[in-house]
């Protein structure tokens, strides 16, 4: 059984975001943010994560928000399965993933819990690298959807980051 950790504060890292967004334009001679700067403030995010949890939620995110134990134990280097079920466990006792066991001979799961399942979208998924953005007029499409006028704002993309926290 897994206990849960003390949770940081919704408060405290969405200022930490905020001021590493801030000095990230500043860094580069401007007083704002840009669309430019979004990928690296996603990076920054996810790989703050202890331990293979950045990794295996890359992972995940880049599946579109499923892993088996199979993809989790090529993630992790692992010889054997069950280091990463092991895994898989502890990652359900975050707020985030959840892990189905349907049972013996079934195939496990490590999932995005509902209320994350933007996770597994196109736009983090783009952000972190894994498909092509189309930045135009203030909003961020993923290339590889194609449905017109599919448009996400810079200040609700940060939000999305941010509120991974909470």
């Amino acid at each position: 059984m897994y206990r849960r950790g003390e949770p940081e504060s919704p408060k405290r890292a969405n200022a930490v975001l905020t001021n590493l967004a801030h000095s990230l334009a500043l860094v580069h001679g401007r007083r704002n943010l840009n669309m430019g700067d979004l990928p690296r403030l996603a990076e920054i995010t996810v790989s703050t994560m202890p331990g293979d949890a950045s990794s295996i939620f890359k992972a995940l995110v880049e599946k579109g928000g499923e892993l088996d134990v199979d993809d989790v134990q090529r993630v992790i280097g692992s010889e054997h399965p069950e280091t990463a079920r092991g895994r898989m466990k502890y990652l359900h006792a975050t707020d985030v993933l959840e892990f189905h066991q349907p049972g013996q001979g079934k195939r496990a799961l490590l999932r995005l819990r509902s209320k994350f399942a933007w996770c597994g979208s196109g736009e983090l998924r783009a952000l972190l690298g894994f498909t092509h953005l189309s930045i135009r007029r203030g909003c961020v499409t993923p290339l590889h959807l194609s449905l017109p006028g599919r448009c996400v704002q810079p200040h609700h993309l940060l939000g999305l980051l941010s509120s991974r926290h909470e």
